[in-house]
């Protein structure tokens, strides 16, 4: 079979490359895990062994956004967790000093590395799947979460150490309509991946929620909310950062998020970016997309546009004339015109297939 697209492409091309602009989108959905550890924060009725961090009611006014509470350069040198998580050794580091308005929500300040380290006795590690679907209008993956309480009771996750579940759910009372008694406050979480920088493509990265959030590409602090506040919100261009992050167009770099949870009653998380990142979610795509039922004894072969092979089907079942819209790979198609053709000796069929 060759992997070149036969001499029909030119001729489609002309004809029918109009009908769907091919997307920078790679797949339907991508999910990157997330580490999660939950802290015993103050409540009500038990302050013994709570972390004084965590809905200590010394609360950072919104006002203060847009001072840096992190150093620049994100600390790649930090303790490993055993290897179990990926990017563990990669820590945010509060800087050197601290308005005292805001230093009230770090202090003590050296207990601040409790945050992204797993450390027995203070703090309870978990994973969690993060799943970004593509969002078509905003042309962009997202994961967006108002109601961010992984760790809740009832919800799927993964226990670092099989011994431990969560300190649970602590407080009580309502807030602002909230049931406080639903919901397992005062945690941290930390995601890490990798993206490759397209110059002039627009690649954007913007974030949102509350409490603390900290984001950073290259190893370089990009956007800085912390501190405890309502919901606020950040968006980043790599294109005008390119230079400060020493971003190279066609190579990949490092992409760290953290977040916080800190004080009742809301929590929210959003993550939204044209960027490609995490692992290919394969469950839930779209349904197949029809070929021509002529093709049931021949395999096929599916090109993209610029004349790539992307997956050989199978002959002598109504699998070949249907198209789950996974490549070779096991990964979901991009929306836009693919060209197929039969691989038979004999009489051969073509046609176009446009994936939305």
């Amino acid at each position: 079979m060759k992997t070149n697209m036969p001499s029909m492409v030119p001729t489609f091309c002309a004809l029918f490359c109009c009908v769907a602009a091919v997307s920078a989108q790679t797949h339907n959905a991508v999910s990157v895990t997330a580490k999660v550890r939950d802290f015993k924060e103050i409540s009500p009725s038990d302050t013994a062994g709570a972390h004084p961090h965590f809905n200590n009611g010394n609360g950072c006014s919104a006002q203060e956004l847009g001072v840096n509470t992190v150093q620049p350069d994100l600390d790649v040198n930090g303790p490993a967790d055993g290897g179990a998580f990926v990017g563990d050794n990669r820590n945010p580091k509060l800087v050197d000093s601290l308005p005292s308005s805001l230093a009230k929500c770090y202090s003590p300040v050296d207990r601040f590395s409790d945050w992204f380290s797993d450390k027995p006795g203070i703090n309870r590690a978990f994973l969690v799947d993060m799943r970004f679907d593509w969002d078509e209008a905003k042309g962009a993956y997202t994961f967006g979460d108002k109601t961010f309480f992984p760790i809740d009771n009832g919800n799927t996750f993964t226990k670092v150490n099989p011994a431990e579940g969560t300190f649970g759910h602590l407080q009580t009372g309502t807030v602002d309509g909230v049931d406080l008694s639903q919901h397992d406050y005062g945690f941290t979480m930390e995601l890490h991946t990798n993206f490759t920088y397209t110059e002039g493509q627009g690649q954007l990265v913007t974030i949102s929620g509350d409490d603390d959030i900290w984001l950073f590409l290259n190893g370089k602090r990009v956007a800085d909310l912390g501190g405890v506040h309502a919901l606020q919100t950040a968006t980043v261009n790599l294109d005008s950062l390119k230079g400060a992050l020493g971003l190279e167009s066609g190579k990949s770099y490092p992409f760290d998020f953290f977040f916080a949870e800190r004080h009742t009653a809301s929590s929210s998380c959003t993550i939204t970016t044209n960027l490609t990142i995490g692992t290919p979610v394969t469950a839930g795509l779209k349904p197949r997309v029809a070929l021509n039922s002529a093709v049931k004894a021949s395999p096929v072969a599916i090109f993209d546009r610029s004349g790539r092979l992307v997956r050989t089907l199978g002959a002598g079942n109504s699998a070949a004339a249907e198209w789950d819209r996974l490549d070779a790979a096991g990964h979901a198609a991009a929306p836009g015109v693919y060209y197929w053709r039969t691989a038979s000796q004999g009489p051969s069929a073509s046609g176009l297939v446009v994936v939305r």
